[in-house]
């Protein structure tokens, strides 16, 4: 009698032996052709095992005999394996194993992108401060020379001939007053923007600026060190306790 050929090969009529099993298969050890898995290939006949793809390559397809590297705006995840690149970057070259972080004073909302230019841009006045691969608009924070009032805006409902649309809020981001406050560094606000030496403010929500009567009493700084040493209240014009002003200068009692 005539033998069976094993799953996935067959004979022609009058054969002395089974087919071979092509590229893309392997023969296991009862015969039988089995498809290579995704992310293995074999490129010979009767191969005995398929070959996993190495890091940055894959083979999206079962029975495959080649690997290609993982396509725009993926990334070598294991050997034989890509997957998206995540929120917040981009690849835009093939057969890589790490993405791109969105460049500084952008941010990416999506995953799998493919190019920089996917990036979305910080609005005017803003910028991420040189960090990158930062994934929504909360990383956009006031530049330097301006400061974050959180009072600063209300939205605004605005009506087409379509339908009505909600524009966002105005900027929150307010120039800094060039004299009479620093914003030196990215991300001040309102409550920690620092008085310049010379001028004074109430409280950390004030918006205005006092020049000081005698202009050395303020040293500038933050709300609670805009006085010189031994100098308070308003103005920083009054001699803290144990403190005498003397030639213009508060300065601290002896201990006479």
């Amino acid at each position: 009698p005539c033998d069976a050929c094993p799953s996935g090969r067959n004979s022609a009529e009058g054969s002395v032996s089974c087919s071979e099993c092509q590229p893309g298969k392997f023969i296991s050890r009862k015969g039988t052709c089995n498809i290579c898995p995704v992310g293995f290939v074999s490129n010979v006949a009767n191969a005995e095992k398929c070959t996993r793809c190495s890091l940055g390559k894959t083979a999206t397809n079962e029975g495959s005999m080649l690997c290609l590297g993982c396509d725009l705006g993926k990334y070598g995840s294991s050997q034989g394996f890509c997957r998206n690149c995540p929120i917040g970057t981009f690849q835009d070259g093939r057969g890589k194993i790490t993405c791109s972080g969105c460049p500084s004073d952008t941010f990416g909302t999506e995953k799998g992108k493919t190019s920089g230019a996917d990036c979305e841009s910080c609005p005017d006045k803003t910028t991420t401060n040189f960090t990158t691969g930062n994934t929504n608009v909360a990383a956009c924070v006031c530049s330097a020379g301006h400061y974050f009032d959180p009072e600063g805006a209300t939205s605004v409902l605005m009506k087409s001939q379509e339908d009505e649309q909600v524009v966002p809020p105005e900027d929150k981001c307010v120039l800094c007053l060039e004299e009479e406050a620093s914003c030196t560094n990215a991300n001040v606000s309102l409550a920690d923007m620092e008085s310049s030496a010379g001028w004074w403010r109430q409280h950390k929500e004030d918006t205005n600026f006092f020049q000081c009567l005698i202009p050395a009493d303020c040293v500038g700084g933050e709300i609670s060190r805009q006085c010189r040493v031994g100098n308070g209240g308003v103005l920083c014009a009054v001699c803290d306790p144990n403190y005498v002003r003397i030639e213009g200068v508060c300065s601290q009692c002896g201990n006479n």
